[in-house]
């Protein structure tokens, strides 16, 4: 496959695994695993406090049917993205979310 080989070797060339969320979805995508997709959205995140991206990412493929989540990570993005949202004065936003996550 020439993804996997194309991963490889930018793995080599860094020589440590890149951060680049991305870089992580191209490595779920390669080898589909739940673990390695919760990776990939915890890599997503431009700062400790921006949750959006990897909300929105992680969505989009748990409910496309390309990947799961399980319950607590799901509740952490849940709850963290809220909490941004909250602290960005968008408390509706944020209720509205808690109120409609799954398995809180």
């Amino acid at each position: 496959d020439p993804l996997i080989s194309i991963l490889a070797d930018v793995k080599a060339r860094q020589g440590r695994e890149p951060r680049d969320g991305c870089f992580a979805l191209l490595e779920f995508l390669s080898e589909p695993s739940t673990p390695q997709f919760a990776r990939a959205l915890m890599r997503m995140r431009d700062s400790e406090s921006d949750w959006s991206l990897a909300f929105h990412i992680g969505r989009l493929f748990v409910e496309a049917g390309v990947a799961e989540l399980s319950p607590r990570k799901t509740s952490l993005l849940f709850m963290q993205y809220a909490h941004q949202l909250e602290r960005a004065g968008l408390w509706q936003w944020a209720l509205y979310l808690v109120m409609n996550a799954p398995n809180l």
